[in-house]
């Protein structure tokens, strides 16, 4: 199986493997304690991430551009905002030249190069691309 770690780092497990981990672990999980968000009651392990998680269901936009007055809730979305202005896409693909504004956007264009599909459905087995498309097939197959 390929699997996707909790930093979403694709991995492969085999069955046996799966099943020996699972035989190794009959004790009760540990409860973990979790921090709520009282907007959308998403759950986050640590309460630094719900803290950064808040700022979605914020209209404050405190990052603004300098060339066209466009605000944002980060500064990171403002960095890659700028790249509008001056056309950058420093992040190159080696396989086909097209560039990207971000590392990430590079990473996930060149699975279509790989065909690489990291993110698998547990219901129905089915591989996706992107995490989104994940997503999407569970909310309109499996809800």
């Amino acid at each position: 199986y390929l699997l996707i770690d909790d930093r979403g780092i694709p991995y492969t497990i085999t069955k046996e493997e799966i099943e020996a981990r699972q035989s190794r672990s009959q004790k009760p999980p540990i409860p973990r304690k979790s921090h709520y968000c009282p907007v959308c009651s998403r759950t986050f392990l640590y309460l630094s991430d719900l803290e950064r998680h808040r700022i979605t269901h914020s209209e404050h936009k405190p990052h603004e551009c300098k060339v066209c007055g466009k605000s944002f809730k980060r500064s990171s979305h403002l960095e890659r905002h700028k790249h509008i202005h001056t056309g950058e896409r420093p992040f190159i693909c080696v396989i086909c030249q097209k560039g990207f504004r971000e590392p990430g956007e590079l990473m996930r264009h060149q699975r279509v190069h790989t065909g690489e599909k990291p993110y698998q459905c547990e219901l129905c087995h089915m591989r996706f691309t992107e995490r989104n498309t994940l997503r999407r097939h569970i909310k309109r197959k499996h809800v």
